[in-house]
């Protein structure tokens, strides 16, 4: 007979996987899992660790005793999770991961719900993975994959009620769907509060003309990084027609680039309440913001460019902070560090992809990257196939042409050092 664990006890180490917990491979964090509520705002930590976890895992496993059956459900439900993780990110089959560098990539578990006999042990549980093992394993294996948002998506639910737009004043159908979206998915979002703060930084007007000082003031002080804009239109009644399909329109203003438009359409629902209609329209919108998401976050070359950077700080931590920023930046291949002092330190960064995207990635990690000094920048160095021998550049040969700078005149050759800042450095 299958027996349900009491709520709350701590899942035992699976024997069997006992030994790569000791050796540090997977330090075990065994609790019931307890999924992020409805309307629930994440820190950036904790959005990091959401994109990375797998939850909703079932495994059933019948062995010769309850011990082996749970070890075996575990190793079963790392692997099902690594896929579900890979899919997330990339397109395709994942590749073939053994066990034990499998083990490597796992943060921890935890039990969702569990039964279990003297033969069988089923399950539901969620699993973590560590964002650098997964990222490593990913590059290494040539994987082309994007990561979601590092900060969440600030959604902006303007409803415009008889052609009057709504954001502050009423609580409206379409207001409460967004609300009441389940965070921790890939597309991170948060919702403000609608507090006299939020009333004061920008007006349903000022939302739908999407006045960049206004909607950037809120964002900020949320910690949010883009934008979402999301209007739909309601009769004067201020109640939908779930019976009939509609559509609504999104303008994402992304943290660095040039804003995008997209209508998506609200699929019809009979017999559902106005709420279960736009949840409707919650989720088509979010699905064709992660596809737009998507599409700028994976890079499209394999051509690796070459910046020399110069990182001002005021204190050891700035260049701590950057670094780490950097080496959890989409597209930064490498960081090699050429000189380090008390108020600034020197380094090679290397990207795959165009200038434009590797911008808009720092950005969402609140690091500026400015243009410095301008002279012609190093030529792109093609990446070879993995196991090709390395050939010596031929000696005596100009750059190519320096492509334009974004922000600046066209013709305006790169400069040879550009400067980062993070955000949060001291002086900032």
């Amino acid at each position: 007979m299958l027996q349900s664990r009491p709520p709350g006890r701590c899942t035992p180490v699976i024997p069997a996987l006992f030994l790569a917990f000791a050796l540090g491979m997977v330090p075990i964090r065994a609790a019931l899992a307890q999924a992020p509520a409805p309307g629930q705002q994440l820190s950036g930590a904790q959005i990091a660790q959401e994109a990375y976890a797998v939850r909703d895992v079932d495994v059933d496993v019948t062995a010769a005793s309850a011990a082996a059956a749970r070890d075996d459900a575990i190793a079963e439900a790392q692997r099902k999770a690594f896929a579900t993780l890979y899919r997330r990110f990339a397109s395709g089959n994942p590749p073939a991961v053994g066990d034990a560098q499998l083990a490597s990539l796992v943060q921890g578990f935890e039990v969702q719900r569990e039964r279990s006999s003297s033969v069988r042990y089923v399950a539901t549980l969620t699993v973590r993975f560590r964002p650098a093992a997964v990222r490593t394993l990913l590059t290494e294996r040539g994987v082309a994959f994007s990561e979601p948002p590092s900060r969440p998506f600030l959604v902006l639910p303007v409803t415009r009620v008889g052609g009057r737009p709504v954001l502050w004043e009423d609580r409206t159908p379409w207001r409460e769907a967004w609300e009441n979206a389940v965070p921790g998915g890939y597309i991170p979002i948060q919702v403000p509060l609608g507090e006299l703060a939020d009333v004061s930084d920008v007006t349903a007007d000022e939302a739908l003309s999407a006045d960049r000082a206004k909607v950037d003031a809120i964002a900020a002080r949320y910690g949010a990084g883009d934008v979402l804009i999301a209007i739909a239109d309601l009769p004067a009644s201020g109640e939908p027609n779930p019976a009939a399909a509609s559509t609504v329109a999104l303008r994402r203003l992304p943290v660095a680039g040039a804003p995008s438009d997209m209508t998506v359409p609200v699929p019809a629902a009979p017999g559902r309440t106005a709420g279960e209609f736009f949840a409707g329209g919650v989720a088509v919108a979010l699905a064709r913001v992660e596809e737009d998401w998507r599409r700028g976050a994976v890079p499209q070359s394999r051509e690796e460019r070459v910046l020399r950077v110069a990182v001002p700080i005021g204190r050891l931590d700035d260049w701590v902070q950057t670094r780490q920023r950097l080496a959890a930046t989409p597209g930064v291949a490498r960081i090699d560090l050429k000189s380090l002092s008390r108020s600034r330190a020197d380094l090679e960064l290397a990207y795959l992809g165009d200038l434009d995207r590797l911008r808009s990635a720092l950005a969402e990690r609140e690091l500026a990257l400015a243009p410095g000094t301008a002279v012609p920048s190093p030529a792109a160095v093609s990446v070879p196939p993995a196991g090709s021998p390395v050939q010596p550049a031929p000696l005596g040969l100009g750059a190519p042409p320096a492509p334009a700078v974004p922000g600046m005149p066209a013709g305006t050759p790169a400069p040879e050092t550009w400067e980062l800042r993070w955000n949060g450095a001291a002086g900032r």
